[in-house]
């Protein structure tokens, strides 16, 4: 958190230039140091070790991850990307407060933080194609891949789709139509998917046709509820799925592949791309996942920090281990003057906070994921907070007073 004199620009605290870990890549020319501010402390963890693996993970895991991150180069904050071994990314490039919003109080100086804690392995390589098998590390998470708790540690592969699932060639036609009308504009044509938006070819094999068809109707994630599909167009659109009749997509995720750089560029060695895959590992991490943190600005220290919200799927159900999913929480904070902090959240929960301690002093259950941030307005005298859920609005209101009818 860097904090400055909103009139002068300059630093409330010292930001120091502090020296970082080199890069081995040939030719690059790297900052020996980054600006770190001395105030306030981070409001992320800044790495990760043996030490730190989740102590859910199954013994296999635990094995195979202690020693990839025991050969991994883990120099700390901003360890660049390494050749020959994994370099530890802490957070990674989809932890910290990325994606989020912070809330602040100008009254009392003070301000909060929604931040996740998901680490990456990351290894440069020389082509896309070697890139492909870091495109994720560690267990799986529900909200990535549709398995029915919050870590997955083992996902079935199989070419078995039952007998439920139509092989009639008129049955897959319709379900390419259906497909192209609803699905292709964010899953492509060829089912390729491409950045957060999971890659489709296999996944009634992969996922098992009652799952694919809860995700379709419930929908996962950024994905909505295909609400308006009758089930006989479900069952079209999972049999074309199962067999879409096309060959298989290649699995790039880097548009760069192949493409020069800029003339007069200036650019490392002699202009040779290198590539990673995102080698994301959230659920690597013991709890808590994701965080909200309370700054006292006119002091430069953290007053609280609570783990943020629940991981659904993982015992106990009511966890406080904190939002674990793809790219962490999506929910920021809204801070009120009369001591609140109101947030609706992913693990279908809407919650109000004691700023002053950061207790949970009322919650209620959603019909939906939400995120995004509450917005707080008046309207005659009375105060709402209205949230976002998919697929609707709701607004919240204490009810009607009768004395001098007031609120």
């Amino acid at each position: 958190l860097y904090v400055f004199d909103r009139l002068t620009g300059e630093p409330i605290w010292p930001i120091v230039e502090t020296p970082v870990p080199r890069s081995d890549a040939p030719g690059e020319q790297d900052s020996p140091t980054q600006p770190i501010p001395s105030s306030p402390p981070p409001f992320a963890r800044m790495t990760f070790t043996v030490d730190d693996l989740n102590p859910f993970l199954s013994d296999e895991d635990k094995k195979k991850y202690t020693e990839i991150i025991k050969n991994a180069r883990n120099d700390g904050f901003y360890t660049p990307p390494g050749f020959k071994e994994y370099s530890i990314n802490m957070p990674g490039h989809s932890g910290g407060a990325a994606l989020f919003s912070p809330a602040s109080n100008p009254y009392t100086g003070e301000m909060y933080v929604v931040s996740f804690d998901g680490p990456a392995l990351l290894r440069l390589e020389e082509t896309v194609e070697d890139t492909l098998e870091n495109a994720w590390q560690g267990p799986i998470v529900s909200d990535w891949y549709g398995c029915d708790t919050s870590i997955c540690t083992e996902q079935p592969e199989t070419d078995d789709i039952g007998s439920d699932v139509s092989t009639d060639p008129e049955a897959i036609a319709r379900g390419h139509t259906i497909y192209q009308d609803n699905c292709a504009a964010c899953h492509g044509p060829e089912l390729a998917g491409g950045g957060t938006i999971p890659r489709l070819f296999g996944v009634v094999q992969k996922l098992k046709p009652a799952t694919v068809q809860a995700i379709i109707k419930n929908g996962q994630g950024q994905m909505p509820p295909l609400t308006t599909l009758k089930q006989i167009e479900v069952d079209d659109l999972i049999s074309f799925l199962a067999k879409p009749g096309i060959k298989e997509p290649p699995r790039i995720f880097l548009d760069t592949a192949g493409t020069p750089y800029p003339k007069g560029a200036k650019v490392p060695g002699i202009g040779k791309r290198y590539y990673t895959g995102w080698g994301f590992a959230p659920a690597l991490i013991n709890p808590p996942w994701s965080t909200i943190t309370a700054y006292d600005l006119n002091t430069g220290k953290i007053k609280w920090q609570k783990p943020f919200g629940e991981a659904i799927g993982l015992e106990p159900k009511g966890n406080n281990y904190g939002i674990l999913q793809f790219h962490g929480a999506k929910s920021s904070p809204a801070v009120t003057a009369g001591g609140l902090l109101f947030t609706a959240t992913v693990d279908l929960k809407f919650r109000a906070w004691n700023k002053e301690t950061g207790d949970v002093i009322w919650s209620e259950d959603l019909p939906d994921r939400a995120a995004g941030i509450p917005a707080v307005y008046m309207v005659d005298g009375r105060q709402y907070v209205m949230i976002s859920i998919r697929g609707e609005h709701r607004a919240y209101a204490l009810p009607k007073k009768t004395v001098n009818e007031g609120y």
